[in-house]
């Protein structure tokens, strides 16, 4: 049988006031030649230090911790539960540690603060797993009024002092209320760091394939990083959105998060992802001399300032997945946005594909930046932005586009960009682009080695209001133009003096 034991046995207290954090690591190293589990009761426990969790041993918890302290609470009031009703949530301060906003599990951070490189809070050898907790942090927003960068709440570092990760680690059912960084899978032991000069073998001896499955939260700089990952890492129903909506969290969250950071990734599977309110919400980033990230992604619901910014070469199948861009409360005043942007890496030796099908792209940046920001200049109204240095390919079959061209309607809707070398490739197949919201121009391909037919558009449809301009490099073949009464015209063009028949 599998050995329990519960953590109030080694003196903690669950109060949130006492440091448990020693409790808890004496109560993990007692399992650590046994293996088994140590179960942390309903509490609140304050952590001054980080811990260690030993090869063999599993960390669980409550399962009210993933239900959210904050929303949670609101959700209630708004609805006449009975929770503290006298209790008063506006504005930033010690108010949001009132123990009775929180249920089940949970740990209070109180460690690292201005250090991302300390320990994480725990640190999981391999063969481990952590569940059914809560994480809270201090000195971060809704608590305070400024960020203050924090080490990870969960995280797995292998180096080659540190490399019993081979084993499989499972991340399952927890809550990141407020974490600057809330799961941090690496090699190596610098979050802030991408080893572009080094080689994974050079950095840690191996790491291997990992579960993060059930979570949910609103991280103020990164939700789950992964880096120099060589095996696959299984991200599955995760849910990230603002945990609540006091005014320092929600600006900071909103023009600065990334929900999901990958460096130097093979194999990402992620499926069942919402992502809600971010900067980014999924960007990819070269890391290592062999900087490629693979990815497949399904089922993704991400709604941010930029929702997918891609700027590491490999192989991307993304499915059944919406876009869209939203820029909440007006907070980023930057006006730049993109649903989707592709940047190249020349120095990647990998070939890459970028393959989008099933997906929906919109865009809903411009207004509410014009509305609530007051910028009324400059305003950039590409959905996709597609910049190639060498032989890569880009596809989009059966999507959907809505609405750019909200303001001047002078952006296109589709940058293409190739520059240096190579043969590369963008195909929109069997898309459609909505009526009424589009009143701009289609698409633009440039660039020193942009040659014709490298963007095309096939068996697609474009409604009437769309400005369609010639251009030498971009192909249409077998596309139609749709007035309001339902009329069509075939547009068929593979020269600049092609006609619209």
């Amino acid at each position: 049988m599998t050995k329990w034991l519960n953590v109030l046995k080694f003196k903690a207290t669950g109060d949130g006031i006492t440091d448990d954090s020693c409790a808890i690591q004496n109560a993990i190293n007692s399992l650590s030649k046994t293996g088994g589990t140590l179960f942390l009761p309903a509490g609140v426990y304050l952590m001054k230090k980080g811990v260690t969790v030993s090869m063999g041993v599993n960390i669980e918890g409550e399962t009210y911790a993933t239900t959210g302290p904050w929303q949670n609470w609101l959700d209630s009031q708004d609805k006449g539960g009975p929770i503290s009703q006298e209790l008063s949530l506006d504005g930033a301060g010690e108010v949001w540690k009132d123990f009775s906003l929180f249920r089940g599990t949970w740990i209070l951070v109180d460690h690292g603060a201005g250090d991302i490189n300390s320990a994480p809070t725990f640190r999981m050898d391999g063969s481990t797993s952590i569940k059914k907790l809560g994480f809270v942090h201090m000195a971060l927003p809704p608590i305070t009024t400024t960020i203050t960068p924090y080490p990870p709440a969960i995280g797995a570092y292998s180096t080659n002092a540190l490399y019993n990760t081979r084993d499989g680690i499972t991340v399952e059912d927890i809550s990141l209320a407020n974490p600057y960084i809330g799961i941090a899978f690496i090699i190596g032991d610098q979050i802030d760091n991408t080893y572009l000069d080094q080689s994974e073998t050079e950095v840690s001896r191996s790491f291997g394939r990992h579960r993060i499955h059930n979570i949910m939260g609103g991280p103020l700089h990164t939700g789950i990083l992964i880096k120099g990952v060589l095996d696959t890492i299984d991200i599955n129903n995760i849910q990230f959105n603002y945990s609540n909506y006091e005014s320092n969290y929600v600006k900071l969250r909103t023009q600065q998060a990334t929900d999901v950071h990958l460096i130097r990734a093979d194999g990402m599977n992620i499926a069942n992802l919402l992502s809600f309110g971010a900067y980014r919400g999924i960007f990819t980033e070269s890391g290592y001399k062999s900087k490629n990230v693979s990815l497949r992604a399904s089922n993704i619901n991400v709604e941010a300032v930029i929702p997918l910014s891609i700027h590491a070469n490999g192989m991307y199948e993304i499915t059944n997945s919406y876009f869209l861009m939203v820029n909440f409360s007006g907070l980023n005043t930057n006006p730049f946005s993109r649903a989707v942007e592709i940047f190249s890496d020349p120095d990647c030796i990998h070939q890459s594909f970028y393959l989008f099908t099933n997906c929906v792209f919109q865009n809903s940046v411009p207004c509410s930046v014009r509305e609530n920001a007051g910028k009324t200049d400059n305003i950039d109204d590409t959905v996709i932005e597609i910049s190639f240095t060498a032989s890569h390919h880009a596809s989009f079959s059966n999507c959907m586009f809505w609405g750019w061209g909200a303001y001047k309607g002078t952006t296109p809707a589709i940058t293409y960009k190739h520059t240096y070398d190579g043969l590369p490739s963008c195909n929109f197949q069997d898309c459609t682009f909505t009526s009424e919201s589009f009143n701009g121009v289609l698409a633009n391909a440039d660039g020193d080695a942009c040659k014709a037919g490298e963007l095309v558009f096939t068996n697609c449809r474009f409604p009437y209001s769309l400005s369609i301009l010639p251009n030498p490099l971009i192909w249409y073949k077998s596309c139609t133009i749709t007035a309001v009464d339902g009329t069509r015209k075939l547009l068929d063009r593979i020269s600049p003096d092609a006609k619209i028949l």
